[in-house]
């Protein structure tokens, strides 16, 4: 068999190996995701805990109009198991996920998804932008992060412009960062470039948050492609010459 042929074959089998590997990841992630629905439906702390990454690389974050909460695992551990144990007091909601985007390469995942909770009738009682993080554990998926945008806690009546949602998350980001939760605020500022790649804003934020936490290289990476979106940016400009001169 010819070299040529040979090498085609390989290819393509490595190929159709990735792909199958991709969609079997996805399938697995979202089956994850499904007994996540479950569990908190249900309120099985034992189940939905059993999904999660213990640790300090766990946080949950939850950002809504004019707030934002941000849990590492003990705190996130707490006030799920304190709250699920309370009575409920209405009938329960019916919670669905949906428009999934799911990517992952070797061991690490995100996926992004939309949550809504409905009603007996049917009716949406509020939605959220999910964007989490996963990794494996002895070939097992786990979340790591939760971010979480409640997208219905915005006025009703004024519909939530993209900018104004990337503004929101933007300024959840910056409080992290005041609060030298760098970690988080990139983590954020991450999530807000996902949402919104065209905005430069989003690129600037990122590398201030990046500099502050020490990493040069990313820093100077955001902020060039902030300037690169809006060649209006001194800002950006200033902070780069100043990275580029080690100052």
């Amino acid at each position: 068999m010819k070299k040529g042929l040979l090498f085609t074959l390989a290819t393509l089998f490595c190929c159709q190996a990735f792909t199958y590997a991709q969609d079997t990841s996805d399938q697995s992630i979202r089956k994850l995701l499904d007994t996540e629905r479950q569990a908190s439906a249900n309120r099985d702390t034992t189940a939905f805990f059993a999904l999660l990454h213990r640790g300090p690389a766990f946080s949950a974050i939850y950002i809504g109009s004019g707030y934002y909460n941000a849990y590492n695992f003990k705190d996130f551990h707490s006030g799920i198991s304190t709250s699920w144990k309370r009575p409920l007091t209405s009938k329960r909601n019916t919670v669905e996920y949906s428009d999934f985007k799911i990517e992952s390469l070797g061991d690490r995942a995100t996926a992004a998804f939309i949550r809504t909770s409905l009603d007996s009738t049917k009716k949406q009682v509020w939605q959220s932008l999910e964007t989490w993080t996963l990794s494996k554990d002895q070939n097992s998926w786990k979340i790591d992060n939760i971010l979480s945008v409640d997208t219905a806690s915005f006025n009703p009546m004024k519909p939530l412009s993209d900018a104004a949602l990337e503004q929101e998350i933007n300024m959840a980001g910056y409080r992290l960062l005041a609060a030298k939760k760098n970690e988080q605020a990139i983590r954020i500022f991450k999530m807000n470039i996902e949402l919104f790649p065209k905005a430069w804003n989003t690129y600037d934020s990122l590398g201030e948050a990046y500099m502050a936490s020490g990493n040069k290289k990313e820093a100077i990476a955001n902020y060039e492609m902030s300037v690169k979106l809006n060649p209006e940016n001194t800002n950006g400009k200033d902070f780069l010459e100043k990275l580029k001169k080690g100052k």
